[in-house]
């Protein structure tokens, strides 16, 4: 989250799960989890290098 709340929110995820386990547990195959945190995130990911090149004009020469 943009404001680095995301561990917080996990754990918080996961206390509820737990406790939705512990009063219903034959609702769930075993005790669930909240998912992973994501390593990185983006709004736009940045291009890759190689599509950077293709896609910028080639300024070597000076226009006549």
């Amino acid at each position: 989250m943009h404001d680095h709340s995301a561990h917080r929110v996990q754990t918080q995820r996961a206390r509820v799960l737990r406790e939705a386990y512990a009063a219903n547990p034959h609702r769930f195959r075993s005790v669930p989890l909240p998912p992973p945190l994501p390593e990185v995130v983006h709004i736009n990911p940045p291009e890759p290098q190689r599509e950077r090149e293709e896609a910028s004009p080639d300024l070597g020469e000076p226009a006549a």
